[in-house]
């Protein structure tokens, strides 16, 4: 396959990340450098890792000038050279890394446990570390500088949420004007009290803190390689409410510093394939750190992550499928670390990388046509200050610093394209949990659009005074009955089909009753005898100009019958008027991720099989499509499409029948 190269981009596009026992054994080096060339599609670039832990700064020292000696040896053979900075606060104490260099305050978090081996953000004698050991290892100018994900404010076991050391209330105290200075009061208002400013100023002066160190990082680098590319390695945005809504202080401070654009990392997990479709959620939580990237970003390479990095973790085709996953959902790049412990033969290795090779023409094609879109569908709403939502007495404290919907990515392989991307979405899947971090503006403005939600959420907009709003009152009932399918044209042939929720603990039911004549109901509850007991799902046109549509009836369950899955497709595309970019009209299991341009148009469709039988052959409709010519692109060929230029310029396609987890591009040109 003949790649795009129409514009090359000025980083790299595939990257292998090592660890330190690569460029300080002679042995372990040579052997990797010789599969690297044996392999040389697969790598542009390979990042050097600073020594884990916090070891002596000669320990550093000594580390720097042998990465200096193999990184002009990649160098010489053609390859870019970057490094990993491994730990900057520390990963946490589970690790047995050498740290006799610490001295400096231990990280305190808001329970008052102190980390052994993670420090204060703000001690002066960890940036003064840090500095140090930087200056060590960018003297022999790298390309690129990567800071490990450890640069946050949570997840620093023992620690769940720092720094709560008493210079850091100090210091917020006098930042913030807040007259208290102890870590008991602070941490009963920000996290299990309801004090939403205080809060927030909390965040923000976390987010100061990390920002400081990577300035500190990367004024450093350019003190000795002012041409290097600063870089961030981050998890998401769910599991990290504590760390605010982006990582944009981070980001700007390094941009600042050096008058060059960043590049990100995002990463989610998934470290093996046995539970294959794990990867579909560590997509959508790539895509949804995608869509928060300032405009500073420019490089955004995905985390593929094999830890351990055995030959029993994950497979080589597996690898290349999740590899596909998350250019789909919108980075630019892929960074692999999938032999840095060194379990395996650099031969398996080997093996692992020609598969690379193999998809790289297919993914450099596909960045490149994709350039400047974003992906479309059906946006799962997750408010960027989620962290202002209250806190029930009946919480934990700090149930506010995390959040899942990962149970809502699931439902992307039933056909419905779902998006984690607001910028060009076509409508809202809503959600209780998302509502409680949502301002009555935010929830007012997805109420003159089209929203999908569960009774979970309908109840929850009830509870805020959107109940009229909505068109329907909300009661919650009990689970004793099931839903049948009423003959409302949007259920289509499946009318008098009865949906069944059997053994499922933890679920709920609500009964949906119309408070306007605009209200359709498309599911009723039933008794065992038969007798109608309320509506179930309705959908009806809000008082602000939108459409939405609610399942009372245990919501958004992703494991559904083909009637469910049609009613739920048909559901979305009314409350969106008709502008779901992509229709999957058969009956299966296929995820598919549309991406769209700035004029709404429709460039291609990314599908994935994502069960262990073969597909059967997919109709399916791309709404406003930028061409009339369709092609289906694999890793293997390309073949053209016949497609039939319908109503509105929609074009209908049937894609032929998918291998177990094998992945097509629908390409729209013309």
């Amino acid at each position: 396959m003949k790649a795009n190269r129409k514009k090359k981009p000025d980083y790299p596009f595939m990257i292998v990340r090592l660890w330190p026992d690569h460029h300080k054994s002679k042995l372990l080096f040579d052997d990797l450098l010789r599969m690297l060339r044996k392999r040389r599609p697969a790598c542009d670039e390979v990042w050097f890792c600073t020594e884990c832990g916090f070891p002596s700064l000669d320990v550093h020292r000594r580390s720097a000038e042998l990465m200096a000696s193999a990184a002009e040896r990649i160098r010489e053979a053609g390859f870019g050279a970057g490094i990993q900075i491994a730990n900057t606060l520390g990963h946490g104490d589970v690790l047995a890394w050498s740290n006799d260099g610490i001295a400096w305050r231990r990280m305190v978090g808001h329970d008052g446990t102190t980390a052994q081996y993670c420090g204060c953000p703000r001690d002066p004698a960890l940036l003064d570390y840090v500095r140090r050991m930087t200056l060590d290892y960018a003297a022999w100018k790298p390309d690129s500088v990567w800071i490990d994900d450890d640069l946050r404010m949570n997840n620093h076991h023992p620690v769940t949420n720092g720094c709560f050391c008493d210079f850091c209330i100090s210091e917020f105290s006098r930042e913030a004007g807040w007259k208290r200075r102890d870590r008991q009061t602070l941490v009963k208002a920000i996290g299990g009290g309801n004090d939403t400013k205080l809060r927030l100023k909390w965040i923000e002066f976390g987010r100061r803190s990390v920002a400081r160190l990577a300035g500190t990082i990367a004024s450093t680098v350019h003190s000795l390689a002012p041409k290097c590319r600063m870089a961030l390695q981050h998890a998401g945005h769910e599991f990290g409410v504590y760390n605010g809504p982006d990582h944009k202080p981070i980001f700007d401070a390094m941009a600042k510093t050096t008058g060059l654009k960043v590049g990100s990392r995002p990463g989610a997990g998934f470290y093996t394939d046995h539970a294959p479709r794990e990867m579909i959620l560590k997509a959508y939580d790539i895509g949804r750190q995608v869509a928060r990237m300032p405009d500073c970003v420019g490089q955004i390479c995905a985390e593929v992550e094999n830890f351990t990095h055995i030959a029993m973790g994950k497979s080589p085709y597996g690898t290349a499928v999740e590899s596909t996953m998350h250019m789909a959902l919108g980075c630019n790049s892929l960074s692999y670390a999938v032999l840095c412990a060194n379990h395996e033969s650099m031969e398996w290795y080997g093996e692992l990388l020609k598969e690379l090779a193999a998809w790289r023409p297919f993914w450099e094609e596909f960045a490149g046509n994709n350039a400047g879109t974003v992906v479309g569908g059906i946006h799962v709403e997750f408010s960027p200050q989620h962290a202002r939502r209250k806190v029930k007495a009946d919480e934990k404290d700090f149930a506010w610093a995390n959040i899942s919907f990962n149970d809502m990515y699931r439902l992307s392989a039933i056909g419905l394209p779902l998006t984690a991307d607001p910028r060009r979405s076509c409508g809202s899947l809503l959600t209780g949990r998302a509502i409680a971090g949502m301002s009555d503006g935010e929830i007012g403005n997805l109420l003159k659009g089209g929203v999908l939600a569960d009774g979970v959420a309908a109840m929850r907009l009830q509870e805020r005074g959107f109940g009229k709003v909505i068109g329907m009152k909300v009661e919650a009932r009990p689970n004793q009955s099931f839903e049948y399918f009423t003959d409302d044209p949007l259920n289509g042939k499946h009318a008098g089909h009865v949906w069944q929720i059997i053994f499922k603990g933890g679920m709920s039911a609500y009964a949906l009753t119309p408070l306007s004549g605009k209200a359709r109901v498309l599911g009723e509850y039933r008794t065992v005898s038969g007798e109608p007991a309320g509506a179930a799902t309705m959908i009806a046109e809000t008082t602000m100009g939108g459409r939405i549509a609610v399942f009372g009836y245990d919501g958004f369950e992703s494991v559904v019958s083909s009637a469910r899955r049609h009613q739920i497709i048909a559901a979305a595309d009314w409350v969106s008027h008709g502008r779901l970019p992509v229709l999957i009209r058969t009956s299966a299991q296929i995820v598919a991720i549309p991406r769209v341009d700035r004029n709404g148009r429709t460039r291609g469709v990314v599908l994935l099989n994502p069960s262990i039988g073969r597909s059967q052959a997919i109709l399916m409709d791309v709404r406003r499509p930028a061409g009339r010519l369709t092609e289906m692109i694999t890793p293997g060929g390309r073949s053209l499409l016949k497609s039939v230029v319908m109503g509105g310029g929609q074009l209908s396609l049937r894609i032929p029948s998918m291998k177990p987890w094998s992945v097509a591009w629908i390409k729209v040109t013309g």
